[in-house]
């Protein structure tokens, strides 16, 4: 069981009033001089007045590399290691900079995707249609997102758009061993209501036997403007699949895995001034896993391991905004727990 809680946090972030011009024109080779990012802070902010080691991947780049998952997109991504010896099918390992995969803190929505048995998180379980961006912290940012001693992969997903009431978008793409994706997007607004709903399935027989893979996955966010100034956003993701893992003739064993991932999140972002907002936020998630192992001559069943992590939190942020100067004031709580017959709670 774990159980966290950060209260009263106050902190005051200064821009920099200048910067040495060698410096500014190479990062504007990469990014706009006002793109805000909100990984290092958790509140926008200019990426030329951000100190710290930040890569970001957009949806047009994730789109043009083709990427089935984000594994696929962080492997492109330098600093970023990745152990992937599969296929789409794999579980592979996340470094950042050397750092162990427990200590890199991933969140979809705020919602951490790091499981409770050891602090791994399944990138390669994750889709990537519903991805409006990825900013990945290279480096310790433990006092922005509490246990992130490697980094953090924040992903930050699409928003409902605006400028129609019904638009989509549907793809597929095919590949050798019956590999295949398919995907689909709807999104507009209308009045006061936005939504944005995507889904997909990522099929595959894998680069080596055994190593197959049938997944689907379904993301929604529904946003409420009542009045100027408020919006309400209920957002919901699953995520599911069952997929080997290895296939050792030598042994007569073969190696599987099936996991299902819901989680949601319901926000409330209220401006109240000029300079003064406040943002109410509630998250939840449960994630189911298990590891099976069986004679491949018989199919017998030698093993089955299971685990469920339950994880319930909130938090609350009020912020005061100047041209130079942030001032806020927040509180997380989150609580974990995790039923498993091989790990003691």
């Amino acid at each position: 069981m774990v159980f966290s809680l950060v209260a009263a946090v106050a902190s005051v972030t200064v821009p920099a009033h200048a910067r040495p011009g060698e410096e500014m024109e190479v990062l504007q080779l990469f990014y706009q001089e006002n793109d805000l990012v909100v990984t290092p802070t958790r509140t926008p902010k200019s990426i030329s007045q951000v100190a710290e080691n930040i890569t970001i991947v957009t949806a047009a780049e994730i789109e043009a590399m083709n990427a089935h998952s984000v594994a696929d997109v962080l492997n492109t991504v330098t600093g970023v290691q990745i152990a992937n010896y599969t296929g789409p099918a794999g579980s592979p390992s996340l470094s950042i900079q050397g750092s162990e995969g427990r200590q890199v803190q991933v969140m979809v929505d705020g919602v951490s995707h790091n499981n409770l048995g050891d602090g791994y998180p399944d990138i390669s379980s994750m889709r990537v249609q519903h991805i409006e961006r990825i900013e990945i912290v290279k480096g310790p940012a433990s006092s922005s997102w509490g246990s992130s001693l490697g980094g953090v992969v924040n992903i930050i997903t699409k928003s409902p758009d605006d400028t129609r009431k019904f638009g989509g978008a549907a793809s597929f793409s095919i590949g050798e061993r019956a590999t295949g994706d398919f995907r689909g997007e709807v999104s507009g607004v209308s009045g006061a209501f936005g939504y944005y709903l995507s889904g997909g399935g990522l099929i595959t027989d894998g680069l080596q036997p055994g190593t197959d893979l049938r997944s689907g996955n379904f993301y929604s966010k529904f946003e409420w403007r009542p009045r100027h100034g408020s919006t309400l956003t209920l957002t919901t993701g699953y995520d599911t699949g069952a997929r080997g893992l290895a296939r050792i003739p030598l042994l007569d064993l073969s190696i599987h895995n099936r996991y299902d991932y819901l989680f949601s999140t319901l926000t409330l972002n209220q401006t109240l001034t000029d300079e003064l907002s406040f943002d109410l936020a509630f998250r939840g998630s449960r994630r189911n896993v298990g590891i099976a192992m069986d004679m491949l001559s018989t199919g017998e069943e030698l093993g089955n391991t299971t685990g469920v992590d339950t994880n319930l939190g909130g938090s609350a942020r009020l912020l005061w905004q100047q041209e130079l100067h942030n001032l806020i004031f927040g509180v997380d709580v989150d609580f974990g727990k995790l039923d498993s017959a091989t790990v003691e709670n």
